[in-house]
């Protein structure tokens, strides 16, 4: 195993483990953070828009509203324990916009070019190795 498979391997079981607490571990401080990066992203109504890392879904549910019915959402994350969570928010949420979460490497996108208007992530980049992150972006 590659120093970067394990890297993420180990990230991702430790998402896994800490899924159904991490809005009381970590949202409670990174939450208005977020929001002002949502916020910059000046979504308009019918955009497209990807999360990378959308962990617990909370901003999923924020861009979705910022998009609106004619928009869609899609979110990639390494962890099916973030997954789950997600879901089960989206699910009670019932959001307008057309949302489509699954477990996916950022470095190994299931889309095409162009698909998105907007690209958002936070907290996530320093999940990857540093020779890593210009990858990512990329």
């Amino acid at each position: 195993m590659s120093d970067s498979t394990s890297f993420h391997e180990s990230n991702r079981a430790f998402y896994d483990r800490i899924s159904e607490a991490y809005d009381l571990i970590a949202d409670v401080n990174e939450r208005a953070a977020r929001l002002v990066g949502i916020r910059q992203l000046s979504l308009n109504s019918g955009e497209t828009v990807l999360e990378m890392g959308f962990g617990t879904g909370n901003e999923i549910l924020d861009l979705a509203a910022a998009v609106g019915p004619t928009g869609a959402v899609d979110g990639i994350d390494i962890s099916p324990g973030m997954l789950a969570v997600a879901q089960r928010k989206i699910a009670e949420a019932h959001p307008a916009a057309v949302v489509d979460l699954r477990v996916a490497d950022a470095q190994e996108l299931p889309f095409g070019d162009g698909n998105f208007d907007a690209v958002y992530s936070s907290f996530t980049l320093d999940l990857f190795p540093p020779n890593e992150v210009e990858l990512t972006l990329r």
